[in-house]
Formats: C-alpha cells, structure tokens, sequence
C-alpha cells in the first residue's frame, strides 16, 4: 500500500511534510562492556507525512520491517504530533533508530547509565552498491562484533581503503568478503551486501530477492517547514 486513507487531528498549528527514512540495523559491537548498535538510515525507503490546509495529516510510503518499519512509522507520527522523541524514547534500540535520522551515515550509538549517546559516525560513500538480500534464514538476533573490527570496516569504507574493509570483514564472524564485496549479516535475517565491482538492483531468483539501498548521509533532511 503507497497511500494511507488514515488521518487525525493534532493541534499543531505549521503546516509541515516530514520524510522519514527507514533504519536498517547492521549489529551490535562491545566498548568494553556497553553494547553499541550500528545503524544507518535508507533514502529510498520513507515513510511520509503531510498535513494539508484542512489541518488533518495524511500517510504515504512503506518501510518494511527488516528497515526498522514500526519504529519509523510510530516515531513519525510523534514528530507530526510535535513531541520530542529523543526525551520520550530513552532504549538502546530506539535511540539507534532516532540517531541514524538525525546524524545519517554509519552511526554508533552507545548505552549508557543515563542515556544511550553517538560515539561514532562514518559517512558511507555511494560509489558502492548496497543492496539486502531477503529470503535467507534468518538469524536469531543482532549479531555481536568488535568494536575494532567495525570501525576499522566503517573506517574503510569511508577513505576507500577497500583491503582494511576486507581484513575487518574477515575479522567479524558474520561477515564475508570476496568478489569485489562483503556480506553482513543483519538479524533478524537480510544479509547487506556493499559492492565495489558490480551493479544491482531488484532482483528475484528462487525465493531471494535483492533490494538496492542508498545510504542517507545527511542528517534532518526529513522535516521540512512548508510554512508558518
């Protein structure tokens, strides 16, 4: 479904249009003892909300489940209401997903006694193909790494030092490199493929499909004032 016939009225009085992205989370790293989730933010898969002159809001857009679907739709729909999620939302995971909307790029976010904060963020260059493939078996949960090997891998890829990316991929247990890519393993099943050597779109053979992904590198793009 592309349009949403759902609506309801809010007492914001700025007519807005948000766009927000889907979040693919790639795992879980150590700092020590403190779990720190990757994440990055996909510019071609968005929820979006507008609210037209009649002051009633109106869904678009589909995020899939294995982009962070329901905390991307819920967390839209309290911008739309004017609430501030980062105050509301305090778990690991939903400040992993709110982090990659408001830095973009690879962004590691990390718990803490408080709050979880970013320790790191990398900028994923698009001169790669990124794409999942869906249809595999799934993986019990968010595969844990180190934290070296995954900012040696965003580290990489970022200053396209393509054979540190294959020595950390080869240093992760759900990552394999080969063939001009890497492969990791994201649960709860799609595999990121990021690709030097090839080009790929979608694609569907013996129950696997390929989904081209464009990594969103600019943080607060998705609020847009239409006016006042």
């Amino acid at each position: 479904m592309g349009l949403y016939g759902k609506r309801w009225r809010v007492r914001v009085l700025a007519r807005i249009l948000l766009s927000c992205p889907g979040v693919l989370v790639l795992g879980e790293a150590r700092m020590a003892s403190r779990r720190t989730i990757v994440s990055m933010p996909v510019l071609n898969y968005r929820r979006i909300i507008l609210r037209g002159p009649d002051n009633l809001y109106r869904e678009m857009g589909e995020v899939p489940p294995f982009l962070s679907g329901s905390r991307v739709v819920r967390f839209c729909r309290e911008l739309a209401d004017n609430k501030d999620i980062v105050a509301a939302h305090k778990g690991l995971m939903d400040r992993a997903v709110i982090n990659a909307w408001f830095y973009g790029g690879l962004v590691f976010t990390a718990e803490a006694p408080g709050e979880p904060y970013v320790v790191h963020i990398s900028y994923l260059p698009l001169t790669y193909t990124y794409y999942l493939v869906i249809g595999d078996a799934a993986i019990a949960r968010y595969p844990v790494e180190s934290m070296d090997a995954w900012l040696q891998l965003a580290a990489g890829l970022e200053q396209g030092d393509l054979e540190a990316v294959k020595e950390a991929c080869i240093a992760m247990k759900t990552c394999i490199a080969g063939n001009g890519r890497v492969e990791l393993e994201t649960a709860p099943g799609p595999r990121l493929v990021i690709s030097w050597g090839e080009k790929r779109g979608v694609e569907e053979a013996g129950g696997v499909v390929k989904k081209r992904l464009i990594p969103e590198n600019t943080g607060l793009r998705h609020v847009v004032v239409l006016d006042a």
